[in-house]
């Protein structure tokens, strides 16, 4: 057997798969975060049942909250990530430790205004949300605290491309909240019992990822920023971010508005089996952030790693929808529930529209590694045309789902017009964040 067909043998093939770097990361954050969704899915699931209806809404309302106030905590910790990304892949360790102490001391200091911001106005809060235990806005307050600084710190190893300490931060997370909440909910402690658990998990991935990284690294590096460069990538990643948010929400919001109550619960049912695909894929972009900003440091061609990026996205979404295009009824009923089958005929073209938003977010991911922004407003205004087109194409479910779906196309080839052209030049290299 010669040497090119042993390479291409079903071992040689195997053999290349487990020696590539990317998919051996791959491999490790995906694992870790469905591990954690796991986790939030497991404990969500015996919150509802231990707490009933009126007490679950009064904890869902509050973690609502609390997701809002950490929206920005994961605009911060893109820039973290691109930053130690480019300073590991130019060997500057102290700077690393510098940046990380200063993201530490920031963060620190506006986690402690919301603490007490929790403190001053627990009572009111708790009116206004309709809760009976005021300190539990206070527990929110803390968990919003904890929950701003974790990604950040996250980021600092994610730049470093340890991506095993990443791993363990996710599973230490989701451990400590299932445990802890679901053992002080058992014992009577209600939604505060539940808060305390969320806390537990925060605090725990907190204290092991601080641990980790580079903050007590010896170095008198002083970190210069380009404080234009970095403004410009934070609005960029920002409203990148909150566009492709807004088309991931709008569907739900819009059925909601359009369609009768009976309708719109089944549409919601089908929303989360295919919505799954994007929690299954956002290992990708983790992955390619660092890597695509190391890259752009050394100035190396970053492009093989979008292709294997595109690669790994196209194999989990085909077998995705490969078991959709067979039996869409079972895909909902494990789901969803049997109760949601009626809604199997527009599974198929809605999980493509998913597939499409997934490619998007991983090629978008892409260019703001490489500090390229120009497909920022077509984006924006593609996504604006999705939301558009679901208030105007109604007539009916399969109209909408329709309409969801080419939108999303829409999304996708506004992002795809930069690597297209680097892929024509065969290179993709961009100057980094740092002067």
């Amino acid at each position: 057997m010669t040497v090119e067909a042993v390479a291409y043998s079903p071992s040689g093939l195997l053999s290349r798969m487990v020696r590539s770097e990317f998919l051996r990361h791959g491999a490790l954050i995906f694992g870790a975060t469905m591990s954690l969704n796991a986790a939030s899915y497991a404990f969500h699931f015996l919150m509802a049942r231990r707490l009933g209806p009126e007490v679950y809404g009064s904890l869902v309302s509050l973690l609502a909250i609390t997701a809002v106030i950490t929206i920005p905590a994961s605009i911060v910790a893109m820039i973290v990530a691109k930053y130690v990304a480019e300073f590991h892949a130019l060997e500057e360790h102290g700077k690393i430790a510098a940046l990380a102490r200063l993201v530490v001391s920031r963060l620190g200091i506006l986690a402690a205004a919301i603490v007490l911001c929790g403190l001053i106005f627990e009572h009111s809060v708790a009116a206004f949300v309709r809760v009976r235990e005021p300190s539990a806005i206070l527990l929110c307050a803390v968990i919003a605290a904890a929950s701003i600084m974790l990604p950040a710190l996250r980021a600092v190893a994610q730049g470093e491309q340890r991506f095993g300490c990443v791993a363990v931060s996710y599973l230490t997370e989701g451990a400590g909240r299932f445990v802890g909440g679901t053992a002080l909910v058992y014992l009577g402690f209600g939604v505060r019992g539940a808060l305390l658990g969320y806390l537990t998990g925060a605090l725990l991935s907190l204290a092991y990822t601080a641990s980790r990284i580079a903050l007590r690294r010896a170095g008198s590096d002083v970190v210069r920023l380009d404080v234009r460069r970095m403004l410009q990538a934070f609005a960029a990643v920002a409203l990148s971010i909150v566009a492709l948010q807004v088309v991931m929400a709008a569907d739900v919001i819009a059925v909601r508005h359009f369609f009768d109550a009976r309708t719109a619960g089944l549409y919601g049912g089908m929303a989360l089996a295919g919505k799954m695909l994007l929690f299954a894929v956002t290992f990708i972009p983790t992955i390619l952030l660092p890597k695509g900003a190391a890259a752009a440091a050394r100035g190396d061609d970053a492009m093989p790693l979008l292709v294997k990026a595109i690669a790994v996205t196209a194999v989990v979404c085909g077998a995705v929808l490969l078991a959709v295009a067979l039996e869409p009824r079972l895909v909902l009923r494990v789901v969803a529930g049997t109760a949601y089958v009626a809604e199997a005929k527009y599974l198929l073209l809605y999980v493509t529209g998913i597939a499409l938003l997934a490619f998007a977010s991983v090629v978008a991911n892409f260019e703001i590694s490489l500090h390229r922004f120009r497909f920022i407003v077509p984006c924006a205004l593609a996504c604006l045309a999705d939301v558009a087109a679901l208030f105007v194409f109604h007539r009916d479910v399969g109209q909408f789902v329709l309409a969801f779906t080419l939108g999303n196309a829409l999304v996708l080839l506004s992002t795809v017009s930069g690597p297209l052209l680097a892929f024509r030049r065969a290179s993709c290299s961009a100057a980094p964040l740092v002067p």
